[in-house]
């Protein structure tokens, strides 16, 4: 699969607002029709005064440079809190005080996208190749010492760990094929928009390192668990993308995505107890779970754009922009409910975890149009 999408990636040089990039040869076609005189008939000897452009298939290349954030729901993996005693509800009775979930919180990251358009000689109609790619990580962690007086291990399957530290790393890693066809719609000479619909094959892989050290039961340990979510999917795309032509080249862009796709979703959990102490074993605990799953997926986006000519044979655009990248219960992560009773032989069960994913930020890039 990895294969697959690097191979159509690479092939994949594309244009996200492919009518944005030859507004200005529109509606120079509009002005010269507007000049040029009505022919009298088909077989008439009489010529137009003026001669009317060639048509030529267009040709659209664009490279894009994405500065998003990972936005996710799920990724908690501790609970910090303080405990104040309560002497008025009886002797020794406390009141947890000052709760706070810690999750990683990624930053803006890099990412690229690459397309290409053609644009057929057929009343607009064309054809989109889009690769999106987008990876990141983010880590954080908490020391009961430091930052709070007690530490909750949300992901602890044993309920015997007791951490004075804690920490979660998570990786992130998108990437999307989208093949569009669709036709650019001339509203009006400043305002044109063109729907498309096609195909959208999407990989959306998520991994969570979370450490825990403290005490296990009475004994000095050190708790490692690893969550995946990994999907891999493909389904159909539709959407529309606006243009509003102002003056002197610059435009104003808008553009909407839904899609749904269908694929396989696998999670597992991997967690490792380790005594300091000599003479103990190794505990682990696994839960692996495959499943085919249903994803959907919307994109919202809006910009600036500038095109100008260089020669006869060529346009180029320079553009800037946001969009929302959002994919509502991506996360289903398997979540083991236990005591400490399982240790000598209880029976675990599970809980699923659900959380969104969702990308936004900003979008520069430039485009080639022959």
């Amino acid at each position: 699969m990895n294969r697959i999408f690097l191979t159509l990636g690479i092939l994949g040089l594309a244009n996200v607002f492919a009518g944005i990039n030859h507004i200005e040869s529109l509606n120079s076609r509009v002005e010269t029709l507007e000049l040029a005189e009505p022919q009298k008939g088909v077989f008439s000897k009489t010529p137009p005064k003026k001669e009317l452009p060639v048509e030529f298939n267009e040709v659209t290349f664009l490279g894009e440079f994405l500065y998003w954030q990972t936005g996710i729901t799920g990724d908690v993996y501790a609970v910090t809190y303080d405990s104040i005693s309560v002497p008025e509800f009886g002797s020794g009775a406390v009141m947890d005080t000052y709760v706070k979930s810690k999750s990683v919180g990624f930053k803006y990251k890099p990412g690229f996208r690459l397309q290409m358009n053609y644009e057929m000689p057929f009343d607009e109609w064309g054809l989109d190749l889009i690769w999106t790619a987008f990876s990141a990580t983010a880590s954080s962690h908490v020391s009961g010492e430091e930052d709070a007086g007690n530490i909750l291990p949300t992901w602890d399957t044993t309920n015997a760990m007791s951490p004075d530290y804690a920490s979660g790393k998570m990786h992130e890693n998108f990437q999307s094929i989208d093949l569009n066809f669709g036709k650019m719609f001339m509203w009006s000479k400043p305002f044109m928009f063109r729907y498309f619909a096609g195909l959208k094959g999407a990989l959306v892989h998520e991994r969570l390192n979370i450490i825990y050290r403290g005490n296990f039961v009475d004994l000095a340990a050190e708790e490692n668990i690893t969550l995946k979510n990994y999907f891999r999917g493909i389904g159909l795309n539709n959407g529309v993308r606006c243009a509003w032509n102002l003056h002197n080249g610059f435009s104003f862009y808008a553009k909407g995505e839904a899609a749904v796709l269908w694929g396989g979703l696998k999670e597992k959990l991997t967690e490792i107890i380790t005594i300091e102490e000599t003479g103990y074993p190794e505990y682990k605990i696994k839960a692996n779970n495959s499943i085919t799953s249903v994803k959907a997926n919307f994109v919202a986006g809006a910009g600036l754009n500038f095109s100008f000519d260089i020669g006869k044979f060529m346009q180029c655009a320079l553009f800037a922009g946001y969009e929302f990248n959002y994919w509502p219960n991506q996360i289903a992560w398997n979540q083991v409910l236990s005591n400490a009773t399982s240790l000598t032989g209880g029976n675990p069960s599970t809980k699923q975890q659900l959380g969104d994913v969702g990308f936004q930020g900003f979008n520069f890039g430039a485009s080639m149009a022959f």
